[in-house]
């Protein structure tokens, strides 16, 4: 009998036991949602959490402070805002063409951003994908790297939209990008492959470019050297090599 309840006396003590737990994590969850969201209840706080997080800007890291002396030494007649500006008109071009599910209206059609748009399209299924009232917060460049045969640069992007449900404003969103641009130092060093994958198209008919030390385009015999300056389109000319959100 005595065992009995000593085991019933065991058992009441781990159930109250469990019960003290149990009120201790509620008092500290409620504590910390008063505390971070001005709520108790885990449903308002969850609602709030998601408005926060789309009003806040995501992040970027700049290496400008880093890098530019090194590229304006470089490339004294570089203008790296135009480069900041072509990153976020491709963004916004990609977007555009993963919301009407047609990669064939990128305006760039590299190989692997044309890739990325492919998949992006491939995931969404049957379901739809609407963007509008793009807003870029801020674009910096965050790498730099030449070597004897090209030079690279990347950026990140922070942006929001707002998506559509059921033909309303929905909710809105902030994500961000990597932009990479690639300049063609000299074309024999970079190889006949690694010209292909950029994508390069004649600026007068938008046929391929697969040899940049041509002066005239395969196809249209349209120029292909930039008349001031006589230098090769192809080779003044920093080219979008690779974009994806992260």
């Amino acid at each position: 009998m005595s065992g009995i309840i000593i085991e019933l006396l065991i058992i009441l003590f781990l159930l109250i036991s469990i019960i003290i737990i149990f009120l201790f994590i509620r008092s500290k969850v409620r504590n910390f949602l008063k505390e971070y969201f001005d709520t108790t209840s885990l449903k308002d706080a969850i609602e709030k959490s998601k408005v926060l997080d789309s009003e806040t800007h995501k992040t970027v890291y700049s290496m400008e402070s880093v890098y530019l002396d090194q590229i304006r030494k470089d490339f004294p007649n570089l203008n790296i805002n135009e480069l900041k500006s072509s990153a976020e008109m491709n963004i916004r071009d990609v977007l555009h063409s993963i919301e009407v599910k047609d990669p064939s209206n990128l305006k760039n059609k590299n190989d692997r951003i044309y890739s990325y748009v492919v998949s992006k399209i491939e995931d969404l299924k049957d379901n739809i994908f609407v963007c509008d009232n793009i807003s870029f917060h801020k674009t910096v460049l965050s790498k730099y790297e030449k070597h004897n045969d090209s030079a690279t640069m990347e950026f990140q992007t922070s942006l929001e939209y707002f998506t559509k449900e059921k033909g309303k404003i929905g909710r809105k969103k902030q994500t961000r990008y990597k932009t990479q641009f690639i300049h063609v130092i000299d074309s024999k060093l970079y190889g006949e492959n690694k010209i292909k994958v950029l994508g390069l198209n004649c600026h007068n008919c938008g046929a391929p470019i697969t040899n940049v030390d041509n002066k005239k385009c395969e196809y249209c015999s349209g120029n292909l050297v930039v008349p001031e300056s006589g230098v090769e389109f192809v080779k003044r000319i920093w080219f979008l090599n690779n974009l994806k959100e992260y």
